[in-house]
């Protein structure tokens, strides 16, 4: 419920905020699997241990340390608290379709001394602020099999000639500026300020309307970055920048695969999102001309959507990417057919 209030907090103009008398206890992951590994290896007797964290907080309280590490703050909308304990047996009963089930907001307070038994299982508590900065550069990836929809491939490339770049060293380059030459706002967040293609780098972008998403470099080499989208983005898939030498100069493209995430994000690509993404990396690649010191006729752009064949070989990719088993591109996301 952490993760979906942050998410929330990223991406939405609003978002539901209960009662000061509700407090939640926040365990971190690490946590409760050591103090699991503990009560196992130090032969605790048949029956139930209680575990929860010593500190105690309200979703007011959470809201500002949020807002304080993202730099966002969305307006509040007060939930009764009728509402979180039976908001999904409403919805059932009214036939509502809702994103989310109200009940996992809430919280009963817990004792205190339910915090001590992780100290006697050999469990250092995580503080609350250190696990809420490590949640928001850990989400983890969406690869395009979890979003909705076909998977479109586009690509967007520019032959630049008159660079003194080779196009390792292009590349080099826009890695290092990749903030100045991505037109929408990159490292928006005071804990996620990265504006760097580094490896592992977690990126946060400001988007117009849909609020701050974020991207993780899965792959650096000489002649392409590759970075996955993060839960909470719009898309589900990837994009790889590259640059590549030609007999007259340097080829640089970006390549994307992806779709929609979620109902929602489907809904505002369909109505005109997915032009404005495209012409952003349009914009980027123009950026990159400008950047390299060359000159380009202009930016060409094709795409072509994935057969449900090509769409399991990509999703293996993505994964293996993630899981820092990367290998080379699959024969998928050639443009070899028709777009």
């Amino acid at each position: 419920m952490i993760s979906l209030f942050l998410i929330m907090m990223r991406t939405l103009p609003a978002v539901p905020v209960l009662s000061a008398t509700r407090t939640l206890r926040p365990l971190w992951h690490e946590d409760l699997a050591r103090a699991v590994a503990g009560a196992v290896s130090a032969g605790e007797p048949s029956g139930s241990v209680d575990l929860a964290a010593p500190e105690s907080t309200t979703y007011d309280r959470l809201f500002e340390s949020v807002a304080a590490l993202i730099d966002r703050r969305p307006l509040r909308l007060p939930v009764p608290s009728f509402i979180a304990e039976h908001g999904a047996a409403l919805a059932e009963l009214l036939h509502l379709a809702v994103p989310f089930d109200a009940s996992v907001l809430g919280a009963d307070d817990q004792p205190a001394s339910r915090g001590d038994a992780l100290t006697s299982l050999g469990v250092a508590p995580t503080p609350l602020d250190v696990g809420l900065r490590r949640l928001a550069n850990e989400m983890p990836e969406v690869v395009p099999s979890e979003g909705l929809g076909r998977i479109d491939v586009k690509r967007f490339t520019a032959e630049i000639t008159g660079s003194p770049h080779s196009a390792p060293a292009l590349l080099r380059l826009v890695r290092s500026r990749f903030g100045q030459v991505m037109p929408t706002p990159v490292g928006v967040e005071p804990v996620s300020p990265q504006t760097r293609l580094e490896p592992d780098a977690v990126l946060t972008i400001g988007l117009p309307i849909r609020g701050h998403v974020q991207i993780r470099v899965a792959e650096v080499t000489a002649d392409h970055v590759v970075g996955v989208t993060l839960r909470g983005h719009a898309l589900a898939g990837c994009v790889e920048f590259y640059a590549s030498p030609t007999p007259a100069g340097v080829q640089f493209g970006v390549m994307t695969c992806e779709n929609a995430a979620t109902p929602l994000d489907w809904l505002t690509l369909s109505i005109g999102g997915a032009r404005l993404q495209d012409a952003n990396w349009h914009r980027l690649v123009q950026n990159v001309i400008e950047l390299s010191g060359g000159r380009a006729a202009g930016v060409v752009s094709n795409g072509r959507r994935l057969t449900p064949e090509e769409t399991e070989t990509i999703a293996r990719w993505i994964r293996d990417l993630v899981e820092g088993r990367g290998g080379g591109m699959p024969a998928a996301l050639a443009f070899s057919a028709d777009p």
